[in-house]
């Protein structure tokens, strides 16, 4: 802890990326804390690493788009859309900040809170004097046997 609270690093391979912005939104806006006040900025801050490393469930790669507006949302060529694969090909961080910033809530809070949200796609960040707590991964359940099956035990 320093004077701006905890540093949570959370390693993001394997993980999905819906359900791990999930757990980055709340930590950021302080809903984990006793003395969360929704008005506050009172969250913690949050480093991400092995974000080349994260999981879209099904056809997602390829289906789902993020768009980018241009200098203006009225410019003539429109916005530029970009496919989760090509996404990320050039940047592995843009992914998990859009989605963290889609799950904060849309008011003149959400640039402060992601501006203590800090994403790197390798194991390496440059957070290393900063005091920090290790989020444990969560195991996945093991594979659940079908109740009927054809073959005999």
């Amino acid at each position: 802890e320093d004077e701006k609270g905890y540093w949570h690093i959370i390693d993001a391979k394997n993980r999905d990326v819906g359900k791990l912005a999930v757990i980055i939104a709340r930590l950021l806006q302080g809903k984990h804390r006793t003395d969360y006040t929704p008005y506050k900025i009172m969250g913690d801050s949050v480093i991400v690493v092995n974000a080349i490393n994260v999981f879209l469930p099904g056809h997602t790669w390829d289906t789902k788009a993020y768009k980018f507006f241009r200098n203006r949302f009225t410019d003539p060529r429109g916005p530029k859309v970009i496919t989760a694969t090509r996404l990320m090909m050039i940047n592995p961080g843009i992914i998990l900040s859009q989605a963290v910033k889609g799950m904060l809530p849309k008011n003149l809070l959400r640039n402060n809170w992601m501006r203590r949200f800090y994403v790197y796609p390798g194991a390496i960040h440059p957070h290393w004097n900063v005091p920090q707590v290790y989020l444990p991964v969560d195991k996945k359940p093991e594979l659940i046997r079908d109740a009927f099956t054809l073959e005999r035990q």
